[in-house]
């Protein structure tokens, strides 16, 4: 979390879907992997790959992708479950690209977790509520960024990747999958 006391507590929406128990690390620098507790968290998964969302796309995001980066990991930033307000989504979005960063939507990262059709097929029949499709996309859009959050919580790991961020659906779709 950062600044709790005067940003609140973890949203209700995103508490509700970690698991019982789930560390909350306090966030004092902007960049996550400048953060001890939270980059000791991330890399205690001993995983290659970090997918970053939440807020904000030019400091936040940015500072922790590119640290991360720096210092060896895959980063992948969904950038339709980032955001910032006004020209810093577009110029955070843009800075990422010029750094390296992998940029990928929540509908490219599903299928490349999921991999095949039968998978696919599998994981849409037992979760319709996370089903990725562009109309899903596009009312999350729509919904603006109530629908993300700006807290950090360490989730649930699938393959070489690791989900830090807060975006609801995001999170849910990286528990859902490591269950399978």
């Amino acid at each position: 979390e950062e600044d709790a006391a005067t940003n609140g507590p973890t949203a209700e929406p995103i508490a509700r879907v970690l698991p019982s128990g789930a560390p909350v690390l306090v966030k004092q620098v902007f960049g996550a992997d400048a953060n001890p507790e939270i980059d000791t968290a991330v890399r205690r998964h001993r995983r290659g790959s970090v997918v970053l969302v939440g807020l904000e796309t030019d400091v936040c995001l940015a500072h922790s992708a590119i640290g991360w980066r720096t210092a060896g990991l895959r980063v992948v930033v969904v950038h339709d479950a980032v955001y910032s307000a006004g020209a810093g989504h577009v110029n955070g979005l843009a800075r990422l690209r010029a750094e390296g960063v992998e940029l990928l939507s929540a509908k490219e990262l599903y299928y490349e977790w999921l991999r095949d059709l039968p998978t696919v097929r599998a994981f849409d029949a037992a979760h319709p509520e996370l089903r990725i499709d562009d109309r899903t996309l596009i009312a999350a859009h729509a919904a603006g960024p109530d629908r993300v959050v700006d807290r950090v919580c360490v989730r649930a790991d699938r393959g070489a990747d690791l989900v830090v961020g807060s975006h609801v659906p995001v999170v849910q779709l990286a528990r859902r999958i490591a269950a399978v």
